[in-house]
């Protein structure tokens, strides 16, 4: 979608630069974790036997901080509506207000074809028992029994896959590039990879 309103844009002119305003924290929230995500994944991939044991515990809190961030920023994207809170579900309702009369019907079936309020309803459902029960508190019962809820990296690489669909009507047909061109698979497949000799610490 072009920086710029134009007379053809689905926003109407005096509502342009909340729009943007707008878009543009949402996208940055989803740039966020796409990245996160990705250095969840390289470090899920590095080789800890080329550090010392002490050194491990920079991996593991390192990790432990990616995957708390990754959670919180989903779930801050598409929980918790009550308040002053910009979430995709308020950006939704304010776009539908922002929008010029014949550009509203199309929008509602892009929302309806990406199933909207159902896949937040799922999303929410895993993202409760995921903040509640790993990020925000210490459950006595996990503490005793074990975990009742685990959560492998394809269901955390879901979470992000679902929030970042929910946005694509958001778009109005445009695209958006969510992962800095450093760590974009297209470019670094297109340089080669830089593999340097690494010895214990």
């Amino acid at each position: 979608m072009s920086s710029e309103w134009t007379p053809d844009s689905p926003i109407r002119q005096e509502c342009w630069s909340e729009f943007q305003k707008l878009h543009a924290v949402i996208w940055d929230q989803l740039v966020f974790l796409h990245t996160s995500l990705f250095l969840f994944r390289q470090l899920a991939l590095f080789p800890v036997r080329f550090l010392h044991p002490d050194d491990h515990w920079y991996l593991a809190i390192t990790g432990r901080a990616l995957l708390d961030s990754i959670i919180l920023g989903v779930s801050r994207l598409t929980t918790d509506q009550a308040g002053d809170l910009l979430t995709l579900p308020r950006f939704r309702n304010l776009v539908l207000k922002m929008l010029r009369d014949d550009a509203t019907e199309r929008f509602r079936r892009d929302l309806k074809s990406t199933s909207f309020e159902p896949s937040l309803a799922a999303l929410g459902e895993d993202l409760r028992e995921l903040r509640d029960g790993r990020v925000a508190h210490l459950r006595l019962e996990g503490i005793r029994n074990g975990p009742t809820f685990s959560f492998a990296l394809p269901g955390l690489e879901r979470l992000v896959a679902e929030t970042e669909r929910l946005f694509t009507p958001l778009l109005f047909g445009g695209e958006a590039k969510l992962i800095p061109p450093i760590y974009d698979p297209e470019v670094r497949r297109a340089n080669s990879p830089w593999s340097p000799t690494m010895k214990p610490f």
